[in-house]
Protein backbone atom coordinates (compact mmCIF):
# COMPACT_ATOMS: atom_id res chain seq x y z
CA UNK A 1 0.00 0.00 0.00
CA UNK A 2 1.51 3.69 -1.18
CA UNK A 3 1.60 5.96 1.58
CA UNK A 4 0.08 9.25 1.01
CA UNK A 5 2.13 12.24 -0.14
CA UNK A 6 1.90 15.11 2.23
CA UNK A 7 3.08 18.84 1.62
CA UNK A 8 4.34 20.44 -1.59
CA UNK A 9 8.30 20.34 -2.78
CA UNK A 10 10.16 22.89 -2.67
CA UNK A 11 9.85 23.37 -6.93
CA UNK A 12 5.82 23.18 -6.58
CA UNK A 13 6.48 25.95 -3.91
CA UNK A 14 8.63 27.93 -6.00
CA UNK A 15 6.49 27.81 -8.84
CA UNK A 16 3.42 28.88 -6.85
CA UNK A 17 5.24 31.82 -5.47
CA UNK A 18 6.32 32.78 -8.78
CA UNK A 19 2.51 32.28 -10.22
CA UNK A 20 1.71 35.14 -7.53
CA UNK A 21 4.07 37.24 -8.02
CA UNK A 22 2.97 37.86 -11.71
CA UNK A 23 -0.71 37.95 -10.71
CA UNK A 24 0.04 40.61 -8.40
CA UNK A 25 2.09 42.64 -10.65
CA UNK A 26 -1.39 42.42 -13.22
CA UNK A 27 -3.32 43.58 -10.60
CA UNK A 28 -1.40 46.52 -9.25
CA UNK A 29 -1.02 47.47 -13.23
CA UNK A 30 -4.55 47.29 -13.51
CA UNK A 31 -5.47 49.17 -10.27
CA UNK A 32 -3.13 52.17 -11.14
CA UNK A 33 -5.02 52.30 -15.02
CA UNK A 34 -8.40 51.81 -13.24
CA UNK A 35 -7.52 54.20 -10.14
CA UNK A 36 -7.11 57.87 -11.39
CA UNK A 37 -4.35 59.87 -9.83
CA UNK A 38 -5.52 62.55 -7.14
CA UNK A 39 -3.91 65.30 -8.83
CA UNK A 40 -5.59 64.28 -12.31
CA UNK A 41 -9.25 64.48 -10.96
CA UNK A 42 -8.75 67.81 -8.96
CA UNK A 43 -6.83 69.41 -12.34
CA UNK A 44 -10.19 68.10 -14.21
CA UNK A 45 -12.23 69.62 -11.71
CA UNK A 46 -10.36 73.08 -11.58
CA UNK A 47 -10.54 73.68 -15.68
CA UNK A 48 -14.31 72.33 -15.71
CA UNK A 49 -15.08 74.80 -12.84
CA UNK A 50 -13.24 77.83 -14.60
CA UNK A 51 -14.55 77.25 -18.30
CA UNK A 52 -18.51 77.33 -16.43
CA UNK A 53 -18.13 80.17 -14.19
CA UNK A 54 -16.21 81.71 -17.26
CA UNK A 55 -18.66 80.69 -19.73
CA UNK A 56 -21.51 81.94 -17.34
CA UNK A 57 -19.67 85.30 -17.05
CA UNK A 58 -19.31 86.05 -20.90
CA UNK A 59 -23.23 85.84 -21.24
CA UNK A 60 -24.22 87.69 -18.90
CA UNK A 61 -25.38 90.70 -20.24
CA UNK A 62 -25.84 92.16 -16.93
CA UNK A 63 -22.42 92.05 -15.90
CA UNK A 64 -20.74 92.26 -19.20
CA UNK A 65 -22.93 94.33 -21.31
CA UNK A 66 -22.41 94.78 -25.18
CA UNK A 67 -20.75 98.42 -25.82
CA UNK A 68 -23.41 101.09 -26.82
CA UNK A 69 -20.95 101.60 -29.71
CA UNK A 70 -18.96 99.64 -32.34
CA UNK A 71 -15.82 100.81 -30.61
CA UNK A 72 -16.50 100.28 -26.78
CA UNK A 73 -14.92 96.84 -25.41
CA UNK A 74 -16.65 93.52 -25.82
CA UNK A 75 -17.33 90.70 -23.11
CA UNK A 76 -14.92 90.54 -20.32
CA UNK A 77 -12.70 93.41 -21.89
CA UNK A 78 -16.16 95.45 -20.51
CA UNK A 79 -14.24 96.46 -17.44
CA UNK A 80 -17.19 98.90 -16.79
CA UNK A 81 -18.66 99.30 -13.17
CA UNK A 82 -21.76 96.64 -12.54
CA UNK A 83 -23.36 95.12 -8.90
CA UNK A 84 -21.81 92.01 -8.26
CA UNK A 85 -24.87 90.34 -7.23
CA UNK A 86 -23.05 87.26 -5.66
CA UNK A 87 -21.21 89.64 -3.38
CA UNK A 88 -21.97 92.86 -1.93
CA UNK A 89 -20.69 96.34 -3.49
CA UNK A 90 -19.89 97.00 -6.89
CA UNK A 91 -17.10 95.76 -9.16
CA UNK A 92 -14.78 97.28 -12.34
CA UNK A 93 -11.50 97.71 -13.36
CA UNK A 94 -8.90 95.51 -13.70
CA UNK A 95 -9.33 93.13 -10.64
CA UNK A 96 -13.64 93.12 -12.27
CA UNK A 97 -13.06 89.72 -13.70
CA UNK A 98 -11.20 88.08 -11.07
CA UNK A 99 -13.73 89.62 -8.14
CA UNK A 100 -16.64 88.11 -10.37
CA UNK A 101 -14.75 84.65 -11.10
CA UNK A 102 -14.16 85.00 -7.38
CA UNK A 103 -17.12 84.63 -5.83
CA UNK A 104 -18.62 81.72 -7.68
CA UNK A 105 -15.95 79.56 -5.96
CA UNK A 106 -16.46 77.87 -2.65
CA UNK A 107 -13.75 79.85 -1.39
CA UNK A 108 -12.40 78.58 2.02
CA UNK A 109 -9.92 81.38 2.83
CA UNK A 110 -8.81 84.22 1.14
CA UNK A 111 -5.29 85.11 0.66
CA UNK A 112 -4.44 88.33 -1.17
CA UNK A 113 -7.34 90.63 -2.76
CA UNK A 114 -7.66 90.64 -6.30
CA UNK A 115 -5.98 94.25 -6.57
CA UNK A 116 -2.97 92.03 -4.85
CA UNK A 117 -3.30 89.27 -7.48
CA UNK A 118 0.21 88.62 -9.20
CA UNK A 119 0.91 88.03 -12.82
CA UNK A 120 1.81 84.80 -14.43
CA UNK A 121 5.65 85.46 -14.15
CA UNK A 122 5.58 86.14 -10.72
CA UNK A 123 3.67 82.72 -9.55
CA UNK A 124 6.30 80.67 -11.14
CA UNK A 125 8.53 80.50 -8.45
CA UNK A 126 10.13 78.52 -5.76
CA UNK A 127 7.59 76.73 -3.21
CA UNK A 128 8.69 79.10 -0.65
CA UNK A 129 7.45 82.38 -2.87
CA UNK A 130 4.71 81.08 -3.85
CA UNK A 131 2.46 80.73 -0.91
CA UNK A 132 2.60 84.23 -0.52
CA UNK A 133 1.06 84.95 -4.11
CA UNK A 134 -1.88 82.92 -3.31
CA UNK A 135 -5.46 84.16 -3.78
CA UNK A 136 -7.50 81.85 -2.17
CA UNK A 137 -8.10 78.26 -1.45
CA UNK A 138 -11.32 76.58 -2.39
CA UNK A 139 -12.90 74.37 0.08
CA UNK A 140 -11.11 71.14 -1.87
CA UNK A 141 -7.86 72.51 -0.84
CA UNK A 142 -7.39 74.01 -4.20
CA UNK A 143 -5.24 77.34 -4.18
CA UNK A 144 -5.90 79.64 -6.92
CA UNK A 145 -3.66 82.69 -8.14
CA UNK A 146 -5.88 84.59 -10.60
CA UNK A 147 -4.36 87.54 -12.16
CA UNK A 148 -5.69 90.83 -12.20
CA UNK A 149 -6.01 92.18 -15.99
CA UNK A 150 -8.06 94.31 -17.89
CA UNK A 151 -8.19 92.19 -20.93
CA UNK A 152 -7.12 95.73 -22.92
CA UNK A 153 -3.49 95.60 -23.81
CA UNK A 154 -2.91 93.67 -27.07
CA UNK A 155 -6.13 91.20 -25.78
CA UNK A 156 -3.36 90.00 -22.94
CA UNK A 157 -5.35 86.96 -21.04
CA UNK A 158 -6.12 86.76 -17.70
CA UNK A 159 -3.77 83.71 -16.20
CA UNK A 160 -5.24 81.44 -13.84
CA UNK A 161 -2.96 79.42 -11.64
CA UNK A 162 -3.68 76.51 -9.98
CA UNK A 163 -1.80 73.95 -7.36
CA UNK A 164 -4.34 71.23 -6.84
CA UNK A 165 -2.70 69.47 -4.12
CA UNK A 166 -2.79 72.90 -2.27
CA UNK A 167 0.29 74.38 -0.76
CA UNK A 168 3.28 71.90 0.99
CA UNK A 169 1.49 69.04 -0.50
CA UNK A 170 1.99 66.98 -3.46
CA UNK A 171 5.18 67.93 -5.10
CA UNK A 172 4.86 71.39 -5.85
CA UNK A 173 6.08 71.99 -9.21
CA UNK A 174 4.90 73.43 -12.99
CA UNK A 175 5.54 71.23 -15.63
CA UNK A 176 8.95 72.35 -17.12
CA UNK A 177 10.37 72.57 -13.84
CA UNK A 178 13.85 70.54 -13.03
CA UNK A 179 12.67 67.18 -11.95
CA UNK A 180 9.13 67.77 -12.28
CA UNK A 181 7.18 64.56 -14.38
CA UNK A 182 4.12 64.54 -12.73
CA UNK A 183 3.43 68.21 -11.63
CA UNK A 184 0.44 69.62 -9.58
CA UNK A 185 0.49 73.11 -10.82
CA UNK A 186 -0.92 74.25 -13.95
CA UNK A 187 -2.00 77.45 -16.01
CA UNK A 188 -5.33 78.55 -17.54
CA UNK A 189 -5.18 81.50 -19.96
CA UNK A 190 -8.81 83.14 -19.91
CA UNK A 191 -9.31 85.33 -23.20
CA UNK A 192 -11.48 88.35 -22.99
CA UNK A 193 -13.57 86.25 -25.81
CA UNK A 194 -14.43 83.66 -23.08
CA UNK A 195 -11.76 80.83 -24.40
CA UNK A 196 -10.19 79.15 -21.66
CA UNK A 197 -6.48 77.84 -22.82
CA UNK A 198 -4.62 74.80 -21.24
CA UNK A 199 -0.81 76.05 -21.13
CA UNK A 200 0.74 72.91 -19.92
CA UNK A 201 1.07 69.70 -22.35
CA UNK A 202 0.59 67.14 -19.53
CA UNK A 203 -2.49 68.90 -18.22
CA UNK A 204 -4.22 68.15 -21.99
CA UNK A 205 -3.58 64.99 -21.60
CA UNK A 206 -4.64 64.52 -18.31
CA UNK A 207 -8.21 66.17 -19.39
CA UNK A 208 -7.97 63.37 -22.26
CA UNK A 209 -7.78 60.64 -20.12
CA UNK A 210 -11.35 58.96 -19.90
CA UNK A 211 -10.74 57.11 -16.83
CA UNK A 212 -10.70 60.23 -14.96
CA UNK A 213 -14.21 61.02 -13.68
CA UNK A 214 -15.86 63.83 -14.62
Amino acid sequence: MKKLKLGFTLSEILVTLGLMSFLLLILASTLRNVTPDQDKIMLKKAYKLTETIVSELVNDVELYPEPEDASGDWALANTGSVNNYYSSGPVSGSTKFCELFKSRLNVAKTHKTCAQSTSEAGMRTSADSLVALRSFTTSDGIDWFVTATDFGTNSAPCIIDVDVSGFNKGVNCFEGDTGCSSPDRFSFQVYSSGRVVLLDNIAKEYLRDTKIAN
